[in-house]
């Protein structure tokens, strides 16, 4: 797991290490366009990756596969209504963590990478773990991060399935990652 810097660690989520999803002789050094899907655990996602390999996937492709996985949220303390009463509830023990990232490997293999090796699609997969309660600016800031490493000829992203008074008081992930400063397909 690679962990975010000190100024980094509340604008993106932590990277952990994926390399075990790729596979080795689909992988193309010589890629001539390296793009970046943005994937998240809903059925749209599985819609995004089945419209790419259909409609955009060119010989000499490498899809980045960008899966931010979200898990429980960090500590909190609660206050009660005496003053000088709280309660802290505390961190989750690591093995908790490493438990979160193979469910979330799991997931990506099953959903992601199966299809796109069954497509001999060359890719790359870049799993990051955030809490639940992340501001999208913090996914899009993952999103952001893989194309930058890659420098990604374009992001592919679902639009955002949310209502407008969810987009009003949560935020939305596609809004954030749009308007990044790379070119962007987002897929209906």
């Amino acid at each position: 797991m690679e962990e975010p810097s000190q100024a980094q660690s509340h604008l993106i989520a932590r990277r952990y290490d994926a390399s075990d999803l790729s596979v080795p002789n689909l992988r193309d050094e010589q890629s001539t366009r390296h793009i970046v899907l943005a994937l998240d655990s809903s059925e749209t996602a599985e819609h995004l990756l089945q419209w790419a390999i259909v409609n955009l996937h060119r010989k000499g492709d490498t899809f980045h596969i960008v899966h931010v996985a979200l898990v429980l949220a960090a500590p909190e303390e609660i206050q009660h209504s005496v003053p000088g009463m709280s309660h802290t509830v505390h961190n989750r023990p690591v093995e908790d963590a490493k438990a979160d990232a193979e469910r979330a490997k799991v997931f990506v293999r099953e959903k992601f990478v199966a299809p796109l090796q069954a497509a001999h699609i060359a890719f790359e997969p870049h799993l990051f773990m955030e809490n639940d309660k992340a501001p999208p600016e913090s996914i899009a800031a993952a999103v952001d991060s893989v194309a930058k490493d890659v420098n990604a000829t374009m992001i592919v992203i679902a639009r955002s399935n949310k209502s407008s008074v969810q987009k009003f008081f949560v935020g939305s992930v596609a809004a954030k990652v749009t308007a990044l400063p790379w070119p962007m397909v987002v897929v209906p």
